[in-house]
């Protein structure tokens, strides 16, 4: 008869780890007083650049979710020893990642290097925290947090199903091991929202915090903006990992298979962790701004400068804040066509939010050609459109969906699978490049900008081709991704056999990896072209 094992109270947990935190103080301590809180004079925004760094490695590196990836599943005999569903939840491995996040840029936020002097200069001024925040960044993080919103909600009405012992004793029913069991949804729901509004009423408290904080009085008005821009973007970023890891969490809960003896079930897919892998890849490549010195950044432009780009600057505006509206976009086209496209594997999804993003790009051509352009203006041609890799990328896609499709159709055609699974695929892979042409001939068909150098004017092009080129390219990927698991393999033992699932996860990968790269950034050489002449009796509106 073997013995319980009792769990550890929490005397012995402070046991274990006492060694571990007072360890974590001391590097603390040194890095505070060695690195934040003795700079030298000389090496002031080299010490604030290392301080920013290192509050974002830090919490990244007390980010994860890990320990928490099997929360709500059981191994058999687990629930009843516990006797209730709640004392299952892990709510250490929940909560303490979120608690440290924000604890570790809160720190961050409190310990910038003080100023030397006894007297300090009042400044008076009103600072919203929003006024800090990259309008792509924000989008995208508040399209995580709504995802993950949406999947606990869905999470809250799985069933449960109870741990199987072995079961192998019993002939012909091909059992093999015990499996698990899960709790109710519910349960799991409540405990990861929670921790989800704590997480981000957490982010807005620290949002506010980094806007509120006091200015570094070595730093000019611009270089403090800058810091703080880079604080709210490290903040979300990370904070946009943790809500997705969330659902990913709930993800792995979703896709456990309900025990059969007739059905044996020995793999499953985690989508949900598959977008959190996209998510943590992406925000670990988005960089923030960097903290130059005085007179290095493009917002320190002199007004004579922005003058002389004409209607530039505006439109450049209108270009980067349509991305903006597309997360709304794809909710309410992906809402709306629910009821009505035939769904299939998510296909109709990633179609709806690849169109949007092509729409989106249109119609900000379409207010750039109206508002800020003049018909009549000689156009710049543009020699190389899209760089080589993005060429490849869609060369790539285009032969994959290809020998895809093709497999698909002899598949149609000998009735093992129906005409809709090759159909469909077909219209949407067709559909994509046919509105994407179309949102690029508006590129090249606008007129130049009004007043503005023409090598502006051609820069502006090149990042709304490339925004449409990627998006082209990526929603390709991400059709490839989903038709690639579901193709047959061949049946013959000695063909090549690879594993379509992999593939399907690397495909989908990529499409999100183009769909979400970010354009080149404007540097103050973009905007030291030559003055234009303006034309005689041009309006600024261009109407």
């Amino acid at each position: 008869m073997g013995e319980m094992m009792l769990a550890p109270n929490l005397f012995e947990i402070l046991v274990v780890l006492a060694p571990v935190v007072a360890l974590a103080c001391l590097v603390l301590y040194l890095v505070l007083r060695f690195v934040v809180w003795a700079p030298k004079p000389d090496k002031i925004l080299e010490t604030v650049r290392k301080h920013a760094l290192w509050t974002g490695v830090i919490a990244w590196a007390l980010s994860s979710l890990v320990a928490a990836g099997q929360a709500g599943i059981y191994p058999p005999g687990q629930l009843q020893a516990v006797g209730s569903a709640w004392a299952l939840i892990p709510w250490f491995a929940i909560f303490a990642p979120i608690v440290a996040v924000l604890g570790a840029h809160a720190i961050g936020q409190a310990s910038w290097p003080a100023p030397k002097s006894p007297q300090r200069a009042a400044v008076l001024e009103f600072r919203r925290a929003r006024d800090f925040v990259e309008p792509v960044l924000g989008a995208v993080v508040l399209g995580v947090f709504i995802f993950s919103a949406g999947t606990l909600t869905w999470l809250a009405f799985t069933p449960a199903f109870p741990a199987l012992e072995p079961l192998s004793s019993i002939v012909g029913t091909g059992w093999a091991g015990a499996t698990t069991g899960r709790i109710e949804g519910y349960v799991l729901a409540a405990a990861l929202g929670a921790a989800l509004l704590v997480l981000t009423f957490g982010t807005l408290l620290v949002m506010r915090l980094i806007a509120s904080r006091r200015s570094l009085e070595m730093l000019t008005a611009e270089q403090n903006r800058t810091l703080r821009v880079i604080g709210m973007n490290r903040l979300l970023r990370v904070c946009a990992t943790i809500a997705s890891g969330l659902a990913g969490i709930a993800g792995n809960f979703m896709v456990q298979s309900i025990p059969n003896p007739d059905v044996i079930s020995t793999s499953w897919i985690n989508w949900m962790g598959v977008v959190n892998v996209v998510i943590l890849g992406v925000m670990l490549m988005w960089k923030p701004p960097f903290l130059g010195a005085s007179g290095d950044s493009v917002g320190s432009s002199s007004a004579a400068a922005e003058l002389a780009l004409g209607d530039g600057p505006a439109a450049a505006k209108v270009g980067d804040s349509a991305l903006s509206v597309v997360l709304p976009v794809i909710l309410v086209l992906g809402l709306g066509a629910a009821a009505f496209l035939p769904w299939r594997d998510g296909l109709s999804l990633i179609f709806l939010g690849v169109i949007a993003l092509l729409l989106t790009f249109a119609g900000s051509e379409f207010l750039i050609s109206r508002n800020y352009a003049r018909p009549g203006r000689p156009r710049v041609q543009l020699g190389k459109p899209l760089p080589w890799p993005l060429w490849a990328a869609l060369l790539l896609a285009a032969m994959g969906l290809a020998l895809v499709l093709s497999l698909l159709s002899s598949s149609s055609s000998a009735g093992n699978t129906p005409n809709s699974s090759f159909l469909t695929p077909l219209a949407y892979a067709l559909a994509i490049p046919v509105i994407g042409t179309w949102a690029g001939a508006l590129v090249l068909r606008r007129p130049a900008l009004n007043n503005s150098p023409g090598s502006f004017d051609t820069l502006l092009r090149r990042r709304s081709l490339f925004r449409i080129g990627r998006t082209v390219a990526g929603g390709w990927f991400a059709i490839l991704g989903v038709l690639v698991p579901v193709v047959q393999s061949d049946p013959n033992p000695l063909a090549l056999q690879f594993n379509t699932q992999l593939l399907g996860i690397l495909c989908l990968i990529i499409g999100a990896l183009l769909l979400l790269f970010p354009v080149r950034k404007f540097t103050p050489a973009d905007y030291c072209g030559q003055t234009p002449v303006p034309l005689p009796n041009a309006s600024s509106s261009g109407r």
